[in-house]
């Protein structure tokens, strides 16, 4: 019974140590670099500075090799609704998580929100319910969280054209236009 338990603690002792052996032998198995204790750092970089009726990207927070980017609008005029279209090249940026932000709902009235992911292209709408005005002003249309897979990448984030602002005229024209969208790129060094 002593050798059983002997071994079993012996296994967990050399699996412990091999989940370790980038650390103990001074180099890192994930890119070759001979100091572990350099830390990776994700870091965003803005495509532009948000102007009026603009919807753009920023950092919000960094976890290990995940970043938390905002969805925010900026001079937004009677928008009622947000249809937004982000693609990332997938070989580099994985999708963990959106949400919806306070921006269309900060008055109590209800929202619907509705997120697709598929191979780097992220789809997100978020709308208020009811015949009511739209928001003006500034907030947080949505929060997104990217996980990079690898290190030394450089990569782009971008809305693409199909995005839009809508405004509360659903019965006619509601497309916001002259919106400027302001992605950025991102890299894991």
């Amino acid at each position: 019974m002593k050798r059983k338990a002997v071994s079993v603690i012996v296994i967990f002792i050399l699996a412990a140590l091999s989940g370790c052996s980038g650390g103990a032998s001074g180099v890192d198995n994930n890119n070759g670099s001979t100091n572990p204790t350099q830390a990776r750092v994700i870091s965003f970089i803005p495509s532009g500075s948000p102007a009026g009726n603009s919807v753009y990207l920023e950092k919000v927070s960094v976890n290990k090799d995940e970043i938390t980017l905002a969805v925010k609008v900026q001079g937004g005029v009677d928008v009622y609704a947000a249809d937004i279209k982000i693609n990332f090249d997938s070989s580099k940026i994985d999708y963990v998580s959106a949400s919806e932000g306070t921006y269309l709902n900060n008055d109590g009235t209800s929202t619907a929100f509705f997120k697709n992911y598929n191979n780097g292209e992220l789809l997100i709408g978020v709308s208020r319910t009811g015949v009511i005005p739209g928001i003006n002003g500034d907030g947080l249309l949505a929060k997104i969280i990217l996980k990079a897979l690898s290190v030394h990448i450089n990569t782009n984030i971008v809305f693409t054209s199909s995005s839009h602002l809508l405004n509360s005229n659903i019965l006619g024209n509601a497309n916001i236009s002259g919106t400027a969208w302001l992605g950025g790129s991102l890299s894991y060094q």
